[in-house]
């Protein structure tokens, strides 16, 4: 199949020619913008937006989507090794380097915002969902950063990846319902454990990015043990009127971005080669997903911003 990828790719090249002939500054802002929304920064802030805020359940199962995507799709670029577009007539608007096929973006934006439009069931969100979808997809096509079948391949798998979620979602939500919290915390520890060596094992790169066997393993580790540990001694609320909803997003994102980046900076300071080694990764992703999942929750409780909920 690799063969046959890459003979498409003078199509795809004049594909972006002619997209790029449409160029404006206003449209490099605009598509900078929608790419922007498939980016680490901007999952940091919708996760916490929708745990903490709207629904808690459907936070801890956009979580799950964001990760275990993003791990399939680190997957899939090494397996396929489909080098970006080069040609040097297409403008890059964005500077990348792993392989190309499929997109990231386009695969992300339709697991995350078919799922959360699933889980809204409303008309307006599904009209705004594929808005996005389409958007994110197409601006990697502007950016000259990815050809259209990348794009195409990643809607795809996107699509597909949602519909096995979303049926194994409600069979893994029964089956954890009555498991002890000492069970709750061995499987926190080996599923990612799990992961990491299934990774391993299938020759997938370490790499240097925020989507890697480290960044997925440590991320699902602190995701997995905050959500056992706020379950058994926090469970807390989302709901609340709009002001303190407003006051526990904006205090737990000064959190989040402290953790996701102070611990970043103080490893670039101690070790300035291996700043971005696997275990650092590891660890700040850890961090991160340990504060969104308990001690967000647990300190909003704690200075009035959220209310205990009983079981």
């Amino acid at each position: 199949m690799q063969s046959w990828l890459l003979s498409l790719t003078d199509w795809g090249t004049g594909v972006l020619l002619w997209i790029q002939r449409l160029r404006a500054p206003w449209l490099d802002v605009l598509f900078q913008g929608l790419s922007g929304l498939g980016t680490t920064y901007a999952y940091l802030v919708l996760l916490p937006l929708v745990y903490w805020c709207f629904d808690r359940l459907a936070g801890i199962g956009l979580a799950y989507v964001v990760l275990l995507s993003g791990w399939l799709n680190a997957g899939l670029k090494a397996l396929f090794a489909i080098p970006r577009p080069s040609d040097p007539r297409i403008v890059r608007l964005e500077e990348v380097s792993d392989p190309s096929f499929p997109s990231g973006h386009a695969q992300n934006a339709a697991a995350v915002w078919g799922y959360l439009a699933g889980r809204a069931r409303r008309a307006g969100f599904w009209l705004l969902a594929v808005l996005l979808i389409l958007g994110i997809g197409f601006s990697r096509l502007y950016l000259g950063v990815h050809y259209p079948q990348d794009v195409l391949a990643g809607y795809l798998v996107g699509a597909a990846f949602l519909l096995i979620f979303a049926a194994a979602e409600r069979y893994l939500t029964r089956l954890a319902g009555p498991l002890t919290m000492g069970a709750q915390l061995v499987l926190a520890l080996i599923v990612p454990a799990l992961l990491w060596l299934g990774s391993w094992a299938l020759g997938m790169p370490e790499g240097q990015g925020d989507v890697s066997p480290a960044v997925v393993a440590g991320a699902l580790f602190g995701l997995n043990l905050g959500i056992a540990l706020e379950r058994r001694f926090v469970r807390f609320s989302p709901a609340g009127p709009v002001p303190q909803r407003a006051a526990r997003f904006l205090l737990g994102l000064v959190l989040v971005f402290a953790f996701y980046l102070v611990p970043r900076w103080a490893a670039q300071q101690v070790l300035p080669a291996g700043y971005e080694s696997a275990p650092v990764r590891l660890l700040r992703y850890f961090l991160v997903a340990l504060v969104v999942s308990w001690i967000g929750p647990w300190l909003f409780v704690k200075v009035g911003l959220a209310r205990w909920q009983s079981r």
